[in-house]
């Protein structure tokens, strides 16, 4: 008895799957909007509910002077974020493989370092800050042009369920919790971009426009290089 209800869920499941994913199923645009808006909405609160629970966890978190962070690789990108502000960026780096060698960074600062010393400069904030308000900003960023490609090919609860199940995916989520400054934060919209903006090209029939979406899609894709 047991196995034949469990059977019957599951080709229910199957079939309302089918449904959703079917080319024929019609979403409202307003409709869609508003449950995009939920999912990325979602994803910022729950890395905010984070932030809350790392400053309640440990007060010197919030501490001017304190540089706490959950990657190692934060320090770098802050270190960097501090040489632009202070305009002292060089393209040596004489604090990695001391004494035994050197490294020389590349002439332009990363686009995260860049970012980083913007935003302080900008509210006010000390780089960790600044970081962990990128990290609010940008880590469910890609759910947007993701959700766009699948609604515009015809499958847009696909696209949706993509996007909100990618945010609080364990591993994705990991790396771009709160204190995670690193460049995982977009590494997933910069690919999405760049796919919707092919997508958007290829549905076009005049030469000029599919032009402009390639450019539009080289230029995501050498943000990308820079990030």
């Amino acid at each position: 008895m047991a196995n034949n209800r469990s059977l019957l869920i599951i080709r229910q499941i199957s079939l309302v799957r089918q449904w959703l994913a079917q080319p024929g199923f019609k979403l409202h645009p307003v409709a869609f909007s508003v449950l995009l808006l939920i999912a990325t909405g979602t994803s910022v609160f729950v890395r905010h509910q984070q932030y809350s629970n790392w400053l309640a966890a440990s007060p010197g978190n919030a501490a001017q002077t304190s540089q706490i962070v959950s990657t190692a690789d934060a320090y770098l990108w802050i270190r960097w974020a501090d040489e632009i502000s202070h305009d002292t960026y060089a393209t040596k780096n004489l604090r990695l493989f001391f004494p035994d060698g050197e490294f020389y960074k590349q002439a332009t600062p990363p686009l995260l370092s860049v970012m980083l010393a913007k935003t302080a400069a900008v509210f006010g904030l000390d780089y960790v800050a600044a970081g962990n308000a990128l990290l609010l900003a940008f880590s469910g960023l890609f759910i947007l042009p993701l959700a766009l490609f699948f609604y515009i090919g015809g499958y847009p609860v696909v696209g949706l369920f993509a996007g909100f199940i990618g945010a609080f995916a364990p591993e994705y989520l990991l790396r771009t919790s709160i204190g995670r400054i690193d460049t995982d934060m977009l590494n997933l919209f910069f690919p999405s971009m760049a796919a919707l903006l092919v997508l958007l090209g290829s549905k076009t029939r005049s030469w000029w426009p599919a032009l402009a979406w390639s450019a539009a899609a080289g230029g995501t894709l050498a943000l990308f290089t820079w990030w």
